[in-house]
């Protein structure tokens, strides 16, 4: 069972590492005066049944890359999955729960929707000017030509020269997190070449 996300995109702005980190259900239960959480969607709630294989209400990483796809079909990277469960594991458990899953699946659908915008071809695919045109507008930020090809190179789709949606949120969550960083720990480095080497060490 395999769910590619072809349903109407999330209208909105793009999601921030925070708004992103916002999505994910509270690490405790809520105290009894609090509002209860809303019930999850009942075809999400279906869709991590059938991916969880030993039914012990939490998936692995390997069994969400089974439930992730693009709309070519073609599974999302380990390591693309692996960033999410360490965006949405919330009680750092190392493993996804139901609640964290919808939260996944929110995140996903929310860049789809972003990620067709820019697709002007709706190939599935966006090259190294719709990708300049991307990030630009997401991150407010004029990226050069070097660190765009350095991007594209890192996140291309079977040596294409063109990026899917997978890398597309791999590499948005990237820069978010390591702008992030960069605030701390980036004292004496250009951003450009701050997010470079990070990019690089996380590959």
């Amino acid at each position: 069972f395999q769910y590619n996300f072809n349903q109407p995109a999330y209208e909105g702005p793009p999601p921030s590492y925070e708004e992103s980190m916002a999505m994910a259900p509270p690490a405790r239960p809520a105290a009894p005066s609090a509002p209860q959480p809303q019930p999850v969607n009942p075809e999400v709630a279906m869709w991590f049944a059938a991916v969880d294989e030993n039914n012990d209400g939490s998936i692995t990483v390997q069994e969400l890359q089974e439930a992730l796809v693009t709309d070519d079909w073609r599974h999302f990277t380990l390591s693309t999955c692996r960033l999410l469960v360490s965006m949405f594991d919330v009680d750092k458990s190392g493993f996804i729960e139901l609640g964290e899953f919808e939260a996944i699946y929110n995140f996903v659908q929310r860049w789809r929707g972003i990620f067709m915008s820019y697709d002007a071809d709706n190939s599935g695919l966006i090259d190294s000017k719709e990708l300049a045109s991307a990030l630009q507008q997401i991150h407010s930020r004029q990226f050069s030509p070097h660190f765009l090809h350095v991007a594209q190179r890192r996140f291309q789709q079977n040596g294409s020269g063109e990026m899917n949606l997978d890398g597309f949120i791999s590499l948005n969550a990237l820069i978010s997190r390591y702008s992030r960083d960069y605030e701390t720990n980036g004292r004496g480095q250009a951003f450009e070449e701050f997010l470079i080497r990070s990019l690089n060490s996380s590959a």
